[in-house]
This record gives C-alpha cells, structure tokens and sequence, in this order.
C-alpha cells in the first residue's frame, strides 16, 4: 500500500531584484540586525517564545547561525500574519522570511521572491483521531476536514478525494490555521490535511504523556500513488 503524500521544500526566502540583491547585505550589516518576517510563531518544534522571553526551535538554530556566518550580531522576529509574509518582505518590512515556506511552483514562477536551499522538507499527509472510524478515503464523505492556509493543499485535496470517486462537494472544509492537532483532537474537525510525517506526529510528543501519543494520532493511507512537488 502506497501512502500519498507531498513533498515540499521549506526555504528562506528573500526578494528577487538585483538592487536588493547587490544593496541588502550591506543595509542589513549597516544596521547591525538581521529581522525576519514570522507567521508561525508558537509552532513546535519550529519556533516559539518562551516566558523569558527568548526564543526555542530548530529555526531559531538556524537563524542564530545564519546571523553568524553573515556578520550579524542581532537577529530578531518581526511576528505577522501569514498573508503578509511576501507582501511585507517585498515592501521592505523584515529583510528575510523565515517562517517553514515551502518553495512551491507557484511562488517560485509568481511570486518575485528567491527562495534558499531548502532547509527541511515536508511530507503531506491526512491524519484522523487513532480511535476515528475513518478508514480509507471513501469514508471522509459527509466530514469535516481541517486545513491551514498553503495553496498547495488545493491539489492534494482534490487527487486523494478524486481516488474514492468524491470531489470537494462531498465533504465540509474548516479553515483551522496552523492549530491541527488541537483541531482533530478537540473534535472540531474529523480529519486534518497538512499532516506531515515530520511536524504533526511530533506536536503531539511535546504536548502529551507519551504513553497515549500511538492511540491519538493515526495516518491515513490511501492506496494511491504519491504526489510531489519540486522547487
């Protein structure tokens, strides 16, 4: 059996004109601080705040190290809405986004960013309650399925529900932002995509005992080729 997934590229991003290009290291060592634009501030294990203030995650690593090996002493968080990540870097708001993008064909072709090597990649999964009597995909029929804000998911969405003969109409869409498990687990919704392998099975590690992680998290696995997407 074949699980479907996508696979996604998570880079830094900055914006792709020569002036910026050739005038931006120089702006930023000028002010002594590199500031990134973040949209998911609070997400583990990527980045989140805590009551001391400072800041934990394996992209707060990573941007330490970036501001490093640039000459930087100070790297900060411009903390914003997801939307106005691209927006707020091409007006010129934060120097750089560093907040889990994914390098997709759409943003590479339309966008007017640069994205970096990819630091990290996702795999897209539908996750369900391990207790769920959802099975297979035929049976998200009549349910409620939870998703974020990537554009991406349109595709996914439209190929698994396609495999069981459903299409969109079939089944309610609630716009969850980034708070998936909290949603499945909660009930608000009957399944979630966006689960990824590598993000969505750890959430729940750091926030529960354990013990109980197996029985409430389960990946669904539709008997269907995988579909990827390259940067």
């Amino acid at each position: 059996m074949k699980w479907m997934g996508i696979l996604l590229a998570a880079s830094v991003s900055v914006t792709a004109t020569s002036s910026w290009a050739d005038a931006c290291l120089d702006n930023i060592k000028q002010k002594g601080a590199l500031l990134a634009g973040n949209g998911l501030m609070g997400t583990k294990p990527f980045v989140w705040k805590n009551e001391d203030g400072t800041y934990g995650g394996f992209e707060w690593e990573i941007f330490q190290e970036l501001g490093k090996r640039i000459g930087v002493a100070k790297v900060d968080y411009e903390i914003t809405e997801w939307s106005t990540l691209i927006p707020g870097l091409k007006a010129d708001r934060w120097d750089i986004i560093l907040s889990s993008m994914s390098a997709t064909q759409e943003r590479v072709q339309n966008a007017g960013i640069e994205f970096s090597t990819p630091y990290f990649l996702l795999i897209d999964h539908v996750i369900v309650k391990g207790d769920s009597p959802i099975q297979s995909v035929a049976d998200l029929k009549g349910r409620k399925i939870g998703y974020s804000v990537a554009s991406f998911q349109d595709a996914y969405l439209d190929a698994i529900l396609k495999s069981a003969g459903l299409t969109r109409k079939d089944i309610t869409e609630v716009n969850v932002n980034f708070n998936l498990v909290t949603a499945l687990l909660s009930g608000q919704v009957d399944a979630a995509i966006d689960g990824y392998r590598n993000f969505e099975l750890i959430q729940p590690v750091l926030e529960y005992p354990a013990d109980i992680i197996i029985s409430i998290i389960r990946i669904l696995q539709p008997c269907i080729p995988e579909i990827r997407i390259h940067s």
